[in-house]
């Protein structure tokens, strides 16, 4: 929203929760202020699956909660511990290898796991909506009544301002910029960068089948490095990191 209304944002761009961090998709879940709330979702997440697995399971139904809440996605929450990595997949809406190790511990067959597991997975993501992004959005509407910004403004914003004021803030922001072409193109998830995967082949396969991971920003930065200008005049190409995936 900085980057494209600028003369309404103004670069007020501080997290709408602690305001002691840059706003970002990242911060979100690691947000101080959100941590209560992520822990209280995980503990309703945990619930629900050993309700569905006591439903569900083939065996060893007698320590399915200890399967749970024992796990890196959920011991954190039950035991107030600091957001364990794992979890930060989840909230992400990644299957991590330890929540699927959860189900294969009790169910035997694949097929059935992906079943049930699909299912599940979109109830996390609603709950995480509701619970999560309802309380950053209320905050947000009170932010935004202070600035005197109403949805009009984003919709009439090229009546509101002059030509010669938009193309002014344009210029100031691209010399904040210097030329980053990352910060250009907004947020790239960092997961989604081929670079941190060398050895998952099947993430590659994903990628790379995508019919649109040419649009994806990180691919494009990586090319910046393959073929800059050193490295086109030495003819190193066969030393770059894109070939030793």
């Amino acid at each position: 929203m900085n980057r494209n209304f600028p003369l309404l944002i103004k670069d007020r761009t501080q997290c709408l929760l602690c305001h002691n961090h840059i706003e970002s998709n990242i911060h979100l879940w690691e947000c101080p202020e959100n941590y209560d709330i992520i822990k209280s979702s995980f503990i309703q997440m945990g619930d629900s699956l050993i309700n569905l697995l006591n439903t569900h399971a083939d065996r060893l139904s007698l320590v399915i909660s200890d399967s749970i809440k024992y796990s890196q996605t959920f011991k954190w929450a039950y035991r107030s511990e600091p957001i364990h990595p794992v979890a930060l997949l989840l909230l992400k809406s990644y299957i991590s290898n330890d929540l699927l190790g959860i189900f294969r511990s009790h169910i035997n067959i694949m097929k059935h796991i992906i079943k049930i597991i699909m299912p599940y997975m979109q109830q996390c993501s609603i709950l995480i909506k509701v619970n999560i992004w309802k309380a950053r959005n209320q905050k947000w509407k009170l932010m935004r009544d202070a600035w005197g910004i109403t949805k009009r403004s984003f919709t009439k914003y090229q009546d509101i301002f002059p030509r010669n004021e938009r193309a002014a803030a344009a210029f100031n922001r691209m010399l904040d910029i210097d030329n980053n072409r990352e910060m250009e193109r907004g947020y790239i998830n960092p997961f989604n960068d081929f670079r941190n995967f060398k050895l998952d082949k099947d993430f590659l396969f994903i990628l790379f089948s995508s019919s649109n991971f040419l649009h994806s920003g990180s691919f494009f930065s990586h090319l910046d490095e393959v073929f800059s200008l050193n490295n086109v005049l030495n003819n190193n190409f066969l030393n770059l990191a894109i070939y030793n995936v």
